[in-house]
This record gives C-alpha cells, structure tokens and sequence, in this order.
C-alpha cells in the first residue's frame, strides 16, 4: 500500500526510477543533480557562461527550492 508519492519539498517520488519528478524534469537524489540539463531558453544568456545546467537549486538545497525544474528560488 502506498501511503505518500509526495516527499522531498512536496516532489513526486518515482519507486521504479528512485528519482523526483519537478514538473519538467527528474531529479537524482544520488547524484544530488538533475539527470537532464536545464533547457537555455528559461536562462540569461549573461549566466550560461561556466554554468552547470544539471546544478539543483545553485547547489544550496537547505536556503532555496525549484518547484518547476527551471529555476532556483529562495526558501
């Protein structure tokens, strides 16, 4: 019996995959990324340069959230 599939910050948990689903995209809890990158078109082409396009949250989870998959903003 399944009680809850809404974990971590209120994202669906995936059983078969072991990964969140935001919206847009999954997130790995293991590798503490996302397993696709974030897609250009919702960035400022003035931050793509040295940019990790699989970095959750600006890799600071504890002081923001992503509740689309597409960008980091604070708790």
């Amino acid at each position: 019996m399944e009680i809850n599939s809404y974990l971590y910050k209120g994202y669906y948990y995936d059983k078969e995959t072991q990964f969140y689903w935001v919206s847009s995209r999954y997130y790995s809890p293991e590798i503490c990324r996302w397993i696709s990158p974030d897609l250009i078109e919702y960035l400022d082409p003035q931050s793509i340069n040295g940019l990790n396009l699989y970095a959750y949250c600006n890799n600071d989870p504890i002081n923001n959230y992503d509740p689309t998959g597409h960008f980091t903003l604070p708790n």
